[in-house]
């Protein structure tokens, strides 16, 4: 009897604790199920308040980049309304400053106007300094090089007929060790006298010298005159300065040809010597077959030989050649080409005079 209230009260506990269980399962899954609902809630809000904070960025930033286009564009405009201004001030200014002094009625130009006006405050070498500069017409050769002295052949320049002279001659300036480095070409007019003269190098033109003794550089401009003086002697009168202290002496041999030809250039007044051209002879005896052109230190070579050979090419030679076409002349002439002609016939027959 006592054992059946136990075992009821043990069995009513027992149910009562698993309807516990049960109830306490039922309220933890309740639970969870709301705090799912409460995260998946804020979740949404945050997102949807990133997006209206991004939203909201966005739109700060274009104003922020709208408001500096505007002003980057009203800086610009600023300095150049500002450059403008100041060009036109400086303008003014210039026009008016080259207006002063100015001749009434004068052509002149704005631009000719102001480099005048410039040029007029340019500092200027010092007298001495221009006038004893020496005159160079083309940089090719310049000073002493292993190539002095040159070699210029005279078989092309001498009167080949004495009967019928024609002026045009081309020959080649050659190095110390025979190797060419410019064209020496002189052409006639049509009655065989000398109209130009041409140096070049590998076909480039250097130099020339027309018949009335005008000297051009390599593009053809007026360098200076070759004038000839009551002694006979010649001066670059230069087309820049003016001045003539560039001089050319000639001395001829004892024959009328080119032997024992000289050539000086100098400097006046002080006769300072420039460059020489000589024709001398053979170590047996003989003329050179080349006339020798030395130029010293920071003289234009090409200067030299223009000189040199627009006074060989339009005075002396022609005049040689009209020496010889006279009755005298054609005799000494016949009388050199038989005593050249004899030699010749001796040496190959190995029997000296």
């Amino acid at each position: 009897v006592l054992m059946g209230p136990r075992a009821n009260f043990a069995q009513v506990s027992s149910n009562v604790a698993q309807d516990a269980k049960a109830s306490a399962g039922a309220s933890s899954s309740t639970a969870l199920a709301a705090t799912a609902r409460v995260a998946a809630n804020a979740t949404a809000a945050l997102a949807a308040a990133a997006s209206s904070a991004a939203s909201s960025a966005d739109r700060a930033a274009a104003e922020v980049l709208a408001a500096t286009g505007v002003r980057t564009d009203s800086a610009d405009m600023s300095w150049l309304l500002v450059g403008m201004v100041v060009m036109g001030f400086c303008y003014t200014v210039t026009g008016m400053c080259t207006q002063i002094e100015s001749p009434s009625g004068s052509d002149e130009s704005l631009a000719e106007r102001y480099r005048e006006v410039v040029a007029a405050n340019l500092p200027r070498a010092a007298g001495g300094f221009l006038n004893n500069s020496l005159p160079a017409i083309c940089g090719k050769m310049l000073g002493l090089t292993g190539d002095i002295p040159l070699l210029i052949p005279v078989g092309p320049l001498e009167v080949k007929n004495i009967l019928e002279y024609r002026a045009a001659f081309k020959t080649e300036v050659l190095s110390r060790s025979r190797k060419p480095l410019f064209t020496l070409t002189l052409a006639q007019d049509d009655v065989g006298r000398p109209s130009l003269m041409e140096i070049r190098s590998q076909g480039d033109l250097l130099a020339s010298v027309d018949s009335v003794g005008t000297l051009f550089g390599p593009e053809n401009v007026a360098f200076g005159r070759l004038v000839r003086q009551p002694s006979g002697e010649y001066v670059l009168e230069e087309a820049g300065s003016g001045r003539t202290r560039w001089l050319v002496s000639l001395r001829e041999g004892g024959r009328k040809d080119l032997t024992n030809l000289a050539l000086t250039v100098t400097w006046r007044p002080k006769g300072q010597l420039l460059a020489t051209a000589i024709r001398g002879q053979k170590p047996d005896g003989g003329d050179s077959e080349y006339i020798k052109v030395t130029n010293t230190p920071g003289v234009d070579m090409v200067l030299v030989l223009a000189t040199i050979f627009g006074v060989l090419a339009f005075d002396t030679i022609p005049r040689i050649a009209e020496s010889n076409q006279t009755l005298d002349g054609v005799i000494r002439g016949v009388k050199d080409e038989v005593r050249g002609a004899a030699s010749a016939a001796m040496e190959r027959l190995h029997i000296r005079p």
